[in-house]
This record gives C-alpha cells, structure tokens and sequence, in this order.
C-alpha cells in the first residue's frame, strides 16, 4: 500500500512517503524536509517522531501490550530466564528453536561473569553508602576505558561476541557493587547456570536460601518484564551514543546514567520512599486525599506509554503475592507491604484513580518484591539495569547491522538574533 502526505509551505509542495510498519502507527517520512523546503520539524520530548526502524519490541500503549520479537511478555514470563530472553531479543529465536546456536551464546555469557581485579578495587574505592548506581557507572566506565582500542563497530560478529560478553560483565559488576554495599567479601562464586550465579551471589542468607527457587524464579521473571521497552530513555540514550562508534561499554554507561532518574528506573525506589511516608494502613485514604489535591505524587501508579493496565503489572502481580506470602510464612515482617496492598486495593475502587486510569504499574510491584527480598532501596534501580542492558545490547545490535549516521537532532531557536559586529 503506497500513500504519501502532501505538504505546501511558502508556495512550494512537497509530497512525503508514509511508511508502514507492521504493527502500530504508521510513519512519514520528513527526511526531506530540510532540503527541499528548509524546515525542520518541531517535536518536544520525541512524543510523535520514530527515531529509528526496529524488529525488537512492540508496545500498543492503548491496548496494553508488549511484545518481543512478535512475543506477547505474558507468554514469556515464567517460562524463560534472562539469557534466553536475551537470545530471543538478539536473534528473534527462542531457545528451543535455535538450541545449537543458544549454548554457545550462554557459554560467553557465563564464561564472562566475572570482572578483573583492577575493577573490583573501583568499586571497593567508594563508601558503602554511596549510590549504587554511580558505583556502577564509575565500574563500567572503567572497563569501558580498558576496551577502548579492541572495539570494530563494522566487524559484526566481532559485535555479536562483544556485546553477549558485555552482558556477562555488567551482572558481575552488578554482582560486585551489591556485595560491596552489603560488605560482603567481593568475589563471585559460579554455577553452569546464569541466574542461579546470580542469586548464589546476592542472596547467600541462610532465609533466602530456604526459599531458593522461589527467588530464582521471581528474578526471573523481573528480568524478563524489565529487559527491554522500545525505545525509552535509556534505550534511546544508548543508541545515539552508539551512533558516534563509541565501544558499547561507553554506551552502556550512557544508558546507566539516563536509567538512575527517577522519572524511569529510579521509579520503584520512588514506591518504596512514598510508602515509608505512610505510617500505616489508617493513613491511606488521608494520603489519597492528598494526591487528589496535588500534594503529593502517587509514585507506580500511571504509566507515559500506558493508556491501559501495564502488561508487565498483570504478568507480575501474581508473583508479588506469592513471593510476599512465602517469606509471609516464613517468619518475616512487611508492614509496609501490607501498606502497599491495601494502597493498591482502595486507589483501584476510587473513581478519580480509575478514570484517569492510574493503574498500579510495574514499578509498583516491582519495588514491592524488591523490599521483600531485603534489596537496600538505593540498589532497586541497579536491578532494573541488570536486566535492562540485554535490551540495550540487543538495540546496539540491530544499530550495528544496518547503514548508520551519527545523530544530530535540531533546535528552534528562539535566542537573540546574530549581531553584525
């Protein structure tokens, strides 16, 4: 189907393609504008424009959906880790259709969990109650520096391997970082499994031990909900970093930086720190009165994309409740959980909330879990990039294999006017 969009600016005419995508709107393409007629096209924030073609993830904001490679993210929640998500959003094969390719692929993954000495002692440089996520930056911007001279953005399976690695490196450093913050000894014990290493190095307490598979399983699945979310950001961060042919470590540091905000990964932290301001169950529905009269922020509740219930909050809202349950039972105290349910259960039966339609979102939930999990709260956001940096690299992957410019978005200027003299 061939359509185009006719323009008329200043006497001239100029007829622009519409592109069609396979899902979602479709796209015109201005490319020409500045040439033929000396415009640019003014779009705060990106809101309207699509900054590059993807096969990645498709989200229907209206509708509530997610979707990787074609994938709806209900169907892969619980039945795939993270390596496997990763190797779905790298190759747009799942594990069981492509297992030849899959164990080579988690081979250099694992191979590389692990970071050098020189790296550790950054970290080890910082006090413990330093952010998390500077720690992690200054951690990665160090490998970044030492990989500097090894990297050839047209080498594309050099990319491949770099990249798979790379994601190997940064949950060693993820790994490290929380080891330090919790002053433990910094090293990573392995097993032949990605996410099993993962827990056996964070959660190695005698209570999360007992409960083992349970934890895997709740990593998991918030690995997969949050691995990649078009083109956020972050996501948008790193690639225009990567336009410049940067290595993909400098580009990954990019990304940290823009996650750590709390307008986008900083957000469940953001949770937690709003149900430390409410003291208990009472105090909710005085604290929703406040919300409605703008004097605070209903922090999970909404979502910019999201017109509908997040896909991610329905795919992990089951588990919130099992996972609180579990450590319920065993013995642990949650007053502030028992205040986050009963938060979500009266915001969820309040017109005003229901008809903006602030539904709880996945930071809602996911910083529930967290706190469960005895995560200290600054280190939430480094959990959300420990699983984000597969999207990341799965982005700088499709950057990489297709002809590539440099960005250079445009300004209205609306400054003082050039001076003679």
């Amino acid at each position: 189907m061939k359509n185009n969009v006719k323009v008329s600016y200043k006497g001239k005419e100029l007829e622009l393609n519409v592109l069609h995508g396979t899902e979602g709107p479709d796209c015109v393409d201005i490319s020409p504008f500045e040439k033929d007629l000396h415009l640019f096209t003014f779009d705060p924030a990106f809101v309207s424009t699509a900054s590059c073609e993807s096969k990645i993830t498709f989200i229907d904001g209206d509708k509530g959906v997610l979707a990787h490679r074609g994938h709806l993210i209900e169907n892969l929640t619980g039945e795939t880790t993270l390596l496997e998500l990763f190797f779905l959003l790298m190759t747009g094969k799942k594990k069981k259709e492509d297992i030849a390719n899959f164990e080579p692929f988690k081979k250099i993954a694992i191979d590389n969990l692990k970071i050098e000495d020189s790296t550790v002692k950054v970290i080890s440089s910082f006090k413990q109650t330093d952010h998390p996520m500077g720690i992690l930056m200054a951690a990665f911007g160090h490998i970044a520096a030492k990989n500097s001279s090894k990297w050839n953005p047209n080498d594309i399976e050099g990319v491949r391997k770099t990249l798979i690695k790379l994601v190997g490196e940064f949950l060693a450093c993820v790994i490290i970082v929380y080891r330090f913050i919790k002053g433990k000894t910094l090293e990573i014990k392995l097993t032949p499994h990605f996410t099993e290493s993962i827990c056996l190095n964070m959660f190695d307490e005698p209570d999360f031990r007992s409960h083992k598979k349970e934890v895997e399983d709740i990593i998991n699945r918030l690995f997969v909900l949050h691995a990649d979310h078009e083109q956020n950001a972050s996501t948008s961060t790193v690639r225009m970093v990567a336009s410049t042919e940067v290595n993909p470590y400098a580009s990954v540091v990019s990304g940290i930086a823009a996650l750590w905000g709390p307008l986008h990964g900083g957000a469940n932290e953001a949770v937690v720190k709003m149900l430390d301001g409410i003291n208990s169950i009472e105090e909710i529905p005085s604290y929703l009165e406040k919300v409605k009269n703008k004097e605070v922020l209903l922090m999970g509740f909404g979502h910019r994309v999201y017109k509908n219930y997040d896909p991610r909050a329905k795919a992990i809202k089951k588990s919130c409740d099992d996972i609180l349950d579990t450590f319920s039972a065993s013995g642990k105290e949650f007053e502030k959980l028992a205040i986050a349910r009963e938060l979500e259960k009266q915001a969820m039966v309040d017109e005003y909330f229901t008809s903006r339609k602030l539904f709880p979102n996945v930071d809602f939930y996911s910083g529930i879990i967290y706190k469960a999990l005895d995560i200290p709260t600054n280190f939430f956001t480094v959990m959300f990039a420990a699983a984000r940096v597969t999207g990341w690299c799965a982005q700088m992957y499709e950057f990489y294999q297709h002809p590539r410019k440099i960005s250079r978005p445009r300004q209205l200027y609306t400054g003082e006017k050039v001076r003679n003299g």
